[in-house]
C-alpha cells in the first residue's frame, strides 16, 4: 500500500504477481475489502475486457455495469504465494457472510519490470473538492506558478494516485473532505482512523486543527502517511501515527473521522465513543445509502457523556453517504 513516488530516474522497474478475477457487481465493495486486508497493492476495475481500469471514479461520476461479473485486476508483491491468495479469498470471504460465490475465473499472471505508478500518473488531474480545496497530484503541483500556490496556500493538498486508499476522487473521501472544509476545525484535535494516505488527516491540519492522530492496520499504509504529511509540509510534532494496539487508552479527540466499510464501523462503535471528547464530532463514511439507516439505529444506542449518539445524513453521492454526529 506504499504510495511513495520515486522522481529519480533510475529507479528500478518492479515485478508484480497479478490475481485476475470476476466479481459480481454487487459485492465489488466486500470483495475490495477483503483483498485489501489481505495486502493488496492495488485494485483495479474493468468495465469491460477493452477497457482502462476504473482506479476511483471521479467525483459525480456514477458507474453502471450491463453486464452481472466485471473483471478485478489485484496487484500483489511478487513474493507472495498463490497458493495462500486463493486459499485466504476464499476462507475470508465464506467469513464475510458466504460470499465464495461472488467472484469467479480467478487466475495468475506476473507482471514484468513496470514502472506502474507513473504510469498511473500519466492520467491523474487535479481534482476539485469545492471552492476552498483542491487536490493536486504532485507533477502537476510542481507546474504550478509561484503565485498559483500562495493563493490560498492553506487549501491545497498533493497527493498522488496509488497504492494506498485516499486519492481524494472516490465518493466517500470527497464527501469528507468538503465537510471538513465546512465545519470550524481551529485548535481541534483530530483521529483519522483508517487513514490509508492519510488524505483527511491532512486536510485538517492544513484547516488549522491543532494535530491529529493518523491510525491504520497497516504499517505499509502508515508509511505513506508518513511521506504525505512531508510532501505537504506538515510539522510532524502536530502528528501521530499508530495501530491500533498503540492507542493510547484514555485519549480524547474533538473529531473522529472513519472512511471505511460500514461492518467495520458498527464494530468499532465502542472505540469511537471511548476516544471522543465531550461535544465531539464523529464523522462516518464508506456508508452506502442502503445501510445508514442501519449505522444511526446502532449509534443512536450509545452517548457520550451522557449525551445520546445522532448521526445526521449530511452529504449523499452515487449511492454513498456521510454520518456526522
Amino acid at each position: 500500500m506504499s504510495n511513495k513516488i520515486n522522481n529519480n530516474n533510475t529507479q528500478a522497474p518492479l515485478d508484480f504477481l497479478q490475481m485476475n478475477c470476476y466479481v459480481n457487481k454487487l459485492n465489488i465493495e466486500h470483495i475490495e475489502g477483503i483483498l485489501w486486508q489481505m495486502g493488496a497493492l492495488s485494485i483495479s476495475i474493468l468495465e469491460d475486457e477493452d477497457s482502462k481500469p476504473i482506479y476511483e471514479p471521479v467525483p459525480g461520476e456514477i458507474i453502471l455495469w450491463d453486464q452481472e461479473f466485471i473483471k478485478v485486476e489485484v496487484l500483489f508483491s511478487v513474493d507472495f504465494e498463490r497458493e495462500y491468495i486463493e486459499s485466504e479469498l476464499t476462507r475470508r470471504a465464506y467469513v464475510a457472510g458466504n460470499l465464495n460465490d461472488a467472484y469467479k475465473d480467478l487466475y495468475f499472471e506476473v507482471i514484468k519490470g513496470r514502472l506502474w505508478e507513473r504510469e498511473y500518473l500519466i492520467d491523474a488531474k487535479e481534482i476539485k473538492i469545492n471552492d476552498n480545496l483542491t487536490i493536486y497530484p504532485s507533477h502537476i503541483f510542481l507546474g504550478l506558478s509561484q503565485e498559483d500556490k500562495v493563493i490560498n496556500k492553506r487549501h491545497f493538498i498533493v497527493m498522488d494516485p496509488g497504492l494506498a486508499f485516499g486519492s481524494g476522487s472516490h465518493p466517500t473521501t470527497s464527501m469528507c473532505l468538503d465537510y471538513l472544509t465546512k465545519i470550524d476545525i481551529s485548535d481541534k484535535t483530530i483521529f483519522d482512523f483508517g487513514c490509508g494516505t492519510g488524505i483527511l488527516g491532512i486536510c485538517a491540519l492544513k484547516l488549522g486543527a491543532k494535530s491529529a492522530c493518523f491510525l491504520d492496520h497497516d504499517i505499509l499504509a502508515l508509511e505513506a502517511t508518513k511521506n504525505n504529511l512531508v510532501r505537504n509540509k506538515i510539522n510532524l510534532s502536530q502528528t501521530k501515527l499508530c495501530r491500533q494496539e498503540q492507542l493510547v487508552t484514555d485519549e480524547k479527540f474533538d473529531i473522529i473521522i472513519a472512511n471505511i466499510f460500514s461492518r467495520v464501523l458498527m464494530e468499532l462503535k465502542d472505540l469511537f465513543i471511548k476516544h471522543l471528547s465531550y461535544q465531539g464530532i464523529m464523522v462516518l463514511s464508506g456508508i452506502l445509502s442502503e445501510q445508514a439507516s442501519e449505522i444511526q439505529s446502532h449509534f443512536s444506542n450509545s452517548s457520550n457523556y451522557y449525551n445520546p449518539i445522532s448521526l445526521i445524513e449530511t452529504n449523499n453521492k452515487d449511492g454513498w453517504v456521510l454520518l456526522a454526529s
